[in-house]
């Protein structure tokens, strides 16, 4: 079960670097009127529809104030590619050892996080929905005090759901790396699924188009999970 943490709740704060070895934190208050964060992997086909969405949506509401990080549980090379052949040119953190993807707690790329400056929640979307996702750029607008962009080329008309693919925090094979549910790097942030639980989901997922699918969802205050599969 994710435990992406829903409006209203804290987004967890972190300091990562970039392939550069350039310092990427989120989490200080008084920063940007909103902050976005997009939690990716190279090798996902819904993280791939997502990115160029997200580009748009950054270069129209950047100068008005809109943060945007990419956090990739890739590595630096395949990272890179993934960003040149999408354009996606938002700051990219290298989540390496996965602890800040555990300690969001999602089970399914991509994960989108809308916070405000005080690193409050304020939407949170897993796999894909066209309609939440439009919702979310509405109020990263609304708190940067501009209109609303389109997330589409002209023309173009994305679908309306789409799985995501299974976060690389939950792969039976990483997990032993990470310490699994009671080593050093353990999370339990937001009533995280313990490394035993997180194996026993990973185990039971199949291969879809090259990744493992997952049904996302949107945590929003005061509203029932959604499933976002297809």
């Amino acid at each position: 079960m994710s435990t992406l943490p829903p409006a209203g709740a804290a987004a967890p704060p972190f300091a990562l670097t970039d392939a550069a070895g350039r310092a990427l934190a989120f989490g200080r208050a008084g920063g940007s009127p909103a902050t976005l964060l997009f939690f990716l992997k190279h090798d996902c086909e819904t993280c791939a529809l997502a990115a160029p969405a997200v580009e748009r949506v950054a270069r129209a509401l950047a100068p008005a104030g809109l943060a945007v990080v990419a956090v990739s549980q890739s590595a630096a090379a395949e990272t890179a590619a993934f960003a040149e052949r999408h354009g996606l040119s938002a700051a990219t953190a290298l989540d390496g050892d996965l602890e800040v993807s555990a300690a969001y707690g999602f089970d399914a790329v991509p994960a989108l996080v809308l916070a405000g400056p005080d690193a409050t929640v304020l939407a949170s979307l897993e796999g894909w929905s066209r309609n939440e996702f439009l919702e979310m750029v509405e109020a990263a607008a609304g708190r940067c005090g501009a209109a609303a962009p389109s997330i589409e080329s002209p023309g173009e008309r994305l679908p309306e759901r789409r799985p995501g693919c299974a976060s690389r925090a939950h792969d039976p094979d990483v997990l032993p790396k990470r310490g699994g549910a009671h080593g050093p790097h353990a999370h339990h942030a937001h009533g995280g699924v313990s490394g035993a639980d997180a194996e026993e989901r990973a185990s039971r997922r199949e291969p879809v188009d090259g990744c493992d699918r997952v049904g996302g969802h949107r945590r929003q205050s005061g509203s029932r999970d959604r499933d976002a599969g297809a």
